[in-house]
Order: structure tokens, then C-alpha cells, then sequence
């Protein structure tokens, strides 16, 4: 989607928004989405509940959040089962600051991503262990990557 177009998507998003090319790179990946009003709100502040759905959607591991009832339920148990939060954390609802959204950045940055399963059922972890056929890739690696490509 090229960014006229996601600008005429979303109501609330002008042209010349300074986080236009950012927000379009995560919705065009799936990582974040809009409102049923055609309205996106970049001014507004996130709860955990989005924040997991967003961290879970970048390695791909919606696939189990899906298969454990969605949102937020699925993605509150898969944030839990990779130790992104406490297992006994309960504020589901309350504002992400930027202290915590680091911490949880943080905690994201080792994880194995997942990637479509070659047969199209399910998916595989890019642990570099049970997926032979993949090297081991984490958003940190990623990262470190695209830094040696500039």
C-alpha cells in the first residue's frame, strides 16, 4: 500500500504526519490496525492488552494467540508464556509509559521469530534447533543486521 492510499485509509492522518512512513511499515506488516471509524488515533496513548498484540504480531506468533482465543485473551496468555510480563500480571488495561513499553521491547529482543511453515499449516519458530532448515533469527539479529547494511 503506497502512502497516498494508507493516508486516504485512515480519516484521522494527513500527508504530511511526521509518523506516516512509520504506522504504514507496521500496518502494511499486520502489526497494527485501525478503528472500525476508518480512524487510526496516533495520539492516543496504548494499554498492554494492544501493546502484547503488537509485540506478538512482529515475531509472528499470532498463529498461537489465535489458537488460544485472540484478542486479548490469546495474546495476554502467549505475552505471559514468553515471560513478556509476569505470569501473575493482571493490568491488562492500563497505559503503556515508556519505561514499561521499553521493558517489554526489551524482553521481546531474544525471542526466536516464527515464519509460515513451508507446508503452509501452521508455523515454525526460528530457533535454529527444531527448524533446521532456518538459521536462528530474533528481532535483535534483525536489527544488528539491517545496522551493517547501512
Amino acid at each position: 500500500m503506497n502512502l497516498i492510499k494508507f493516508v486516504k485509509h485512515f480519516t484521522d492522518i494527513s500527508a504530511d504526519f511526521w509518523g506516516l512512513p512509520f504506522i504504514s511499515a507496521v500496518y502494511n506488516r499486520g502489526i497494527v490496525n485501525g478503528y472500525e471509524d476508518m480512524t487510526f488515533r496516533p495520539n492516543d496513548h496504548i494499554i498492554y492488552n494492544d501493546a502484547f498484540k503488537m509485540i506478538v504480531e512482529a515475531i509472528n506468533y499470532s498463529f498461537f494467540a489465535e489458537t488460544n482465543g485472540g484478542y486479548p485473551a490469546g495474546y495476554q496468555t502467549v505475552a505471559k508464556d514468553l515471560e513478556l510480563v509476569a505470569r501473575d500480571f493482571v493490568n491488562y488495561t492500563h497505559k503503556v509509559n515508556r519505561y514499561e513499553a521499553g521493558v517489554l521491547i526489551y524482553n521481546v529482543l531474544d525471542i526466536p521469530i516464527a515464519r509460515k511453515a513451508d507446508n503452509e499449516d501452521g508455523f515454525v519458530l526460528m530457533d535454529g534447533v527444531y527448524d533446521t532448515t532456518s538459521p536462528r533469527m530474533t528481532l535483535r539479529m534483525l536489527h544488528d543486521k539491517s545496522q551493517t547494511q547501512e
